[in-house]
């Protein structure tokens, strides 16, 4: 048997590791989404790929003095101050955007998005009768 998985939900439609990228990744009809699993300062587990949050959020903006920015230095109350789909829109990483496959509304909702927790995920993943792969990073 041969499984959709979208891998961080689907990133190229919407800010990886996000609920909106596993809506849009189940809106898409895949059999699954797969997130990466993160702890930061306080054990609380987030969704994030990378340690460095430099690549995904505006932590430089908003906490400036707090170099080098990484997951493992914050606390969740921390990092759910952070931007985590601004970037998505500044940098259309896939180019979707230009190609005009990410509505107005989605782009507005993307902006400010926040990182989810992994119980966020779990919700989510459970009221949609869907399935979810969670990748330990850390």
């Amino acid at each position: 048997m041969v499984l959709n998985i979208a891998h961080r939900g689907a990133r190229s439609l919407a800010p990886e590791n996000t609920l909106q990228a596993a809506r849009k990744a189940l809106e898409s009809g895949a059999d699954m989404w797969e997130t990466d699993l993160a702890v930061c300062a306080d054990e609380a587990l987030i969704l994030f790929h990378d340690d460095a949050l430099t690549l995904t959020t505006d932590v430089r903006a908003i906490f400036p003095d707090r170099a080098p920015w990484n997951v493992t230095g914050f606390a969740l109350t921390e990092l759910q101050r952070l931007d985590c789909g601004s970037w998505f829109l500044d940098t259309d990483p896939f180019g979707q955007i230009c190609d005009g496959r990410i509505s107005s509304e989605e782009q507005t909702a993307y902006r400010g998005a926040k990182i989810p927790t992994l119980e966020d995920a779990l919700i989510f993943t459970r009221e949609s009768n869907w399935r979810i792969n969670v990748e330990m990073k850390y």
